[in-house]
């Protein structure tokens, strides 16, 4: 087999890009551009009773207080509106003082409010909530119990407006609990508005336990009660009557939750940071908890929904949701009743009308009102007008009226309508911009007798800037063809914008999956004399509202905008006409060149932000399809086995082989009456993620990655593993003093002696701690069975090698030694000859007898020549075998070494858990890893010892296909549920186990030649007289050819080289026995 195969090629540059990908991902968005939110005075924690702390002492409930209000908190006097801070994964209940200090300022006089909020924090002990599943019942639990606290504290107070509920506030996996908290009967009282930060609200970020599994759906259940998705589900109207539920993402910057998932249909209102007005940026997700742009909304908004009478949350729960929409989502303006009452305005005004089409005006500072007024006209090109005021402090600017009264020169109007509610707030690095797109026609049709539309400036001391565009609404409409991701050319959408433009409506059809990227470029021409010239490019996706996000064009910001999709189109495989939609706000004063171009770069992020998690689910499918090309190797008697690389580059290992079942399980899953099921097993995809390359894509990745890791692990066996194996074992053997010490040492000396030990000494950590517990320390020992049977093949492999060579040169020594039999044969022929005549006869006489001693000496020397011939071909096929079957089996537990420690890995989390906890609790209560650990430590008590692999077992082709099988069901069923490898991994794992010692031995072709070799043997060494013969009639052929050399010498030079092959052995076995690593 070729040392470099193309898949392998292939499959490493796969990984190549998916790397330049993950930096793309990492490092190329957007610097954070939030504030840092500063107490005015030192923060306190006070640390609030709850009763049932004892069941729980891990955790803890905390009031946040500063400065002088600190003494009334520790006196549990509270009288304000209580919010309840829930920390997320690894949280710190502290984070609640960014929002908790701000709030107590806003509060302070000479505030208008009169009154203020009362910030709780849970301490969660800083636990893994987003790793580790187990750990939510007791946090909810816990949580449950400070809801009640909370309140009883308000109670005892005798508080004038005592709080009948608790306004939730979750970050990260906190938000998860504040929604679990209500599927408590006894809180369902208790919670008015839940408010989650950055929370994974769809799924887990990744699902390494069947503990998320049951949590999501055991929440997903309960509150589909509030809207009903199925026919099946009945509403409960009196129990989400007054609640509000509110989700924030953090948008691009946010790597460890994507935005896609802090969404929920449940929610009443869902938006990204990057559209809140105000906001307009991305937080990472750390940083949302203390964004000071993000923390003033916040405040905003928790102040505009309480009761003014009651001083406490308002009870109207479409108010709240009004509130929200208004603060957290773009284009909503207050639904103020006022917007329904004629407005009078004042006719000693300026009053100023203008006849162009468009224009700008910069109005100075001013005493008086200003009324700019636009004439409702029925023209094509008079059809919709773009308003946009800078550095207007007054939200009600804009009406409709009818000017029938005559003022000096002007035609004015004394009242007039409200249209101040289509216009928004609009994201401005340079001034404050509102905007507003009217219809024209349409407002004419809706009110015949209306002339003109109003804009009102009031007596200001700042300079507002007017921009006027009346247009056709079709010259401003933009549906852009997008290039192909392979062309890399810049496709031109709009070559030169209109003079005096201000707004452009781009529509980008075809822009629905998850991997596409673009950039678009906003570039004013040289016309544009402009010393500060600003844009704006908004993107909006219709199938995720308020997952807007913005780019700023200026003079210093050239820089193009990345188009990325945040959430992928649900309906792509379908006809839609949802389309992503760009809303470019322009320099009336510039003109631009607009257009787009593919960002490969982008591209590769976006697969490296989506897909990392699936990636491990792909490489366990692999790591089977290794086991699978083993067994079939075994199947075809290579009694050597395969190694691992060559497996990887195998015919078994390529891509095909489960692409199509991958994809036939997307369609699938994408049919109407399947797709709701195969959703809730967490199989199906959504159509944004069902493109055909994906699966390929992350499989090459997956493969590239067992190629790279594959290496670097033979790399440290190789170069590292014995001074690893020396290292660890001394640590072990020695441990601590005393009876300890001794424990170790007795346990180390019997796990050296009979490895099965290690898998009863497994047995004993996970009952006694926890499974992943027993995992890592199994993964670390069978590290050391690798370097122990590496350093046993290293020893035959050389010891094999200077055999080989000692031979060599024993041969060659042996020829330029002289023949001492030969010589003494010369000197007695000499000493004979010159013997007397007369003796000749009796020479004669006696020469039959002694060429019969001499024939039997003869038979003899050729009979041991034989037989040693014998040993010694014995001796190198044993060798051979044992070098074949010591490389067999590193090559094989190898491969499973890797499944180990895939297992081990998805169990971190519950093993780091385990850690951080256990001053509490010496054994993991919920544990996942148990039965995983359970299972692979008997396996390993059989595995460990037996000879593994054996090439006389039966059964291979079966465990080929089961191979085979386990790696489909893997791809379809782990990508989204990674928990789900925990029992199909341990499962392969006992099944080769098994296999290897129970399954039924066989007669193989080289067990019948070795007994074959082993019964003429026997049959020689029993009838040496007719081997004997049979030899001597060969020498004695020989001695017939030959002039110059006699049998004797034959048989003398041929009996050294046997006697110098011996000794080699022997000496070679002494050798190794001193040698031996210990």
């Amino acid at each position: 087999m070729a040392i470099f195969s193309i898949f392998q090629i292939v499959s490493v540059l796969a990984l190549s890009v998916y790397l330049i990908g993950l930096m793309n991902n990492l490092f190329s968005d957007r610097e954070n551009a939030c504030e840092m939110t500063y107490m005015y005075e030192y923060p306190q924690f006070v640390k609030v009773k709850v009763p049932e702390n004892d069941l729980y002492p891990q955790y803890g409930l905390y009031a946040y207080s500063e400065g002088r209000f600190t003494e009334r908190a520790r006196k549990m006097r509270f009288d304000g509106i209580p919010v309840l801070f829930l920390p997320g994964n690894m949280g710190s209940h502290k984070q609640v003082r960014s929002l908790a200090s701000v709030a107590l300022r806003k509060a302070l006089p000479p505030s208008k409010y009169g009154f203020h909020f009362d910030y709780f924090s849970i301490d969660f002990n800083e636990e893994m909530s987003g790793l580790f599943g187990g750990i939510f019942t007791r946090q909810v639990q816990f949580s449950s119990h400070c809801l009640q606290s909370i309140l009883k504290l308000y109670t005892l107070n005798n508080s004038k407006n005592k709080p009948s509920s608790v306004i939730i506030i979750g970050h990260s996996m906190g938000g998860i609990i504040g929604r679990a908290l209500l599927t408590y009967s006894r809180n369902k009282n208790l919670i008015s508005v839940i408010l989650t930060l950055a929370t994974p609200n769809q799924a887990p970020v990744i699902a390494v336990d069947h503990y998320f599994n049951d949590l999501y759906s055991k929440i997903n259940r309960f509150w589909d009660t509030k809207t009903p998705n199925s026919s099946n589900i009945s509403p409960i109207t009196n129990l989400w009557e007054n609640k509000v539920f509110i989700t924030i993402g953090g948008g691009e910057r946010d790597h460890l939750v994507p935005s896609a998932l802090t969404s929920s249909h449940h929610s009443d209102i869902t938006s990204l940071t990057t559209a809140i007005p105000g906001v307009w940026l991305s937080t990472d997700h750390l940083c949302i908890v203390w964004c000071k742009q993000l923390v003033l909304v916040l405040n905003r908004f928790l102040f505009s929904i309480v009761d003014s009478t009651t001083k406490q949350l308002s009870s109207n729960s479409s108010h709240i949701i009004g509130m929200g929409k208004h603060y957290l989502m773009p284009g909503y303006s207050k639904n103020y009743s006022h917007y329904q009452t004629p407005v009078e305005f004042i006719p000693d005004a300026k009053w100023h009308e203008d006849s162009r089409r468009a224009y700008s005006f910069k109005n100075e500072r001013t005493s008086k009102p200003w009324y700019y007024m636009i004439r409702l006209i029925n023209l094509p090109n008079h059809e919709a007008a773009t308003i946009q005021m800078i550095d207007l402090a007054d939200s009600d600017w804009l009406f409709g009226c009818q000017a029938k009264y005559i003022h000096g020169q002007n035609r004015i109007c004394l009242s007039g309508r409200h249209l101040s509610q289509f216009s928004r707030w609009g994201a401005s690095q340079i001034g404050k911009r509102r905007t507003a797109t009217l219809d024209l026609h349409m407002l004419h049709a809706s009110y015949p007798h209306w002339t003109h539309v109003i804009l009102r400036i009031l007596p200001t001391y700042k300079p507002v800037q007017i921009h006027v565009d009346i247009h056709n609404k079709n010259s401003r409409q933009i549906q852009a063809s997008l290039p192909a991701m392979y062309n890399f050319a810049r496709r031109t959408i709009i070559k030169e914008t209109e003079l005096s433009a201000i707004r452009y409506n781009i529509t980008l059809p075809g822009l629905d999956m998850l991997y596409q990227a673009y950039l678009l470029y906003v570039e004013p021409l040289e016309s544009c004399q402009v010393v500060k010239h600003h844009a704006t490019a908004e993107l909006s996706i219709p199938w995720a509202n308020g997952y807007e996000y913005h780019q700023f064009f200026t003079e210093t910001q050239r820089a193009p905008m990345r188009i990325r999709l945040l959430k992928g189109n649900p309906y792509a495989v379908k006809n839609h006409t949802q389309h992503v939609n760009i809303l470019l706000t322009l320099d009336p004063q510039c003109r631009y060149s607009i257009s787009i171009g593919v960002s490969v770069y982008d591209a590769l992020g976006q697969l490296s932000r989506h897909y990392t998690t699936s990636l491990p689910a792909y490489l366990a499918a692999i790591l089977l399809l290794v086991l699978r090309h083993w067994a079939a190797s075994m199947n075809l008697k290579k009694h050597s086995g395969i190694s691992f690389h060559s497996a990887l580059c195998g015919e078994r290992v390529k891509p095909y082989y489960i692409f199509l079942f991958t994809r036939f399980d997307a369609a699938f899953a994408m049919m109407p009456m399947l797709h709701e099921a195969t959703s809730s097993m967490g199989i199906g995809v959504s159509a944004s993620q069902n493109f055909i390359l994906l699966p390929l894509f992350l499989y090459l990745v997956a493969l590239g990655s067992a190629h790279i890791l594959g290496a670097v692990c033979w790399g440290f066996l190789v170069f590292s593993g014995q001074i690893a194996h020396r290292v660890l074992i001394r640590l072990v053997s020695v441990g601590k003093g005393g009876s300890g010490g001794r424990f170790w040492e007795w346990v180390a000396k019997e796990i050296r002696s009979v490895p099965g030990f290690g898998g009863f000494f497994l047995l004993i950590i996970g009952t006694a701690s926890c499974g992943a517990a027993a995992l890592a320390t199994g993964a670390v020992f069978y590290f050391f069975l690798l370097t122990k049977m590496y350093e046993d093949y290293l020893e035959d492999f050389i010891y094999k090698t200077i055999a080989k060579v000692a031979k060599k040169f024993g041969k060659l020594t042996s020829k330029n030694l002289p023949d001492k039999n030969a010589t003494d044969l010369t000197v007695e022929k000499q000493s004979k000859d010159n013997k007397n005549v007369s003796s000749d006869m009796s020479i004669e006489n006696e020469k039959s007898p002694s060429e019969t001693d001499k024939k039997k000496v003869d038979t003899d020397g050729a009979s041991k020549e034989t037989k040693k011939s014998n040993e010694n071909e014995n001796r190198k096929r044993l060798s051979k075998s044992s070098m074949e079957s010591t490389l067999s089996s590193l090559h094989f537990h190898f491969s499973m070494f890797f499944i180990w420690c895939l297992v081990t890995i998805i169990n971190i989390p519950t093993l780091l858990t385990w850690a951080h906890n256990f001053k509490y609790s010496k054994v993991l209560e919920m544990d996942p890893s148990y039965y995983p650990s359970l299972v692979m430590s008997v396996c390993a008590f059989s595995l460990w010892q037996i000879d593994a692999p054996k090439s006389d077992i039966k059964f291979y082709d079966i465990i080929d296909k089961i191979m085979y099988i386990s790696a489909v069901i893997t791809i379809i069923v782990a990508p989204i549920s990674l928990y789900r490898l925990n029992y199909i991994l341990p499962a392969i794992f006992s099944l080769i186990t098994l296999h290897q010692t129970f399954a039924f031995k066989l007669t193989t072709n080289n067990d019948t030649d070795i007994q074959n070799d082993e019964n003429v043997q026997t049959i020689s060494e029993g009838n040496g007289d007719k081997v004997d013969i049979n030899s001597h009639d060969t020498a004695t052929k020989g001695e017939n050819n030959s002039d110059d050399q006699s049998p004797s010498t034959n048989i003398g030079t041929a009996s050294l080289n046997c006697e110098n092959d011996d000794e080699i052995f022997e000496k070679i076995e002494e050798l190794k026995e001193k040698m031996k690593f210990e």
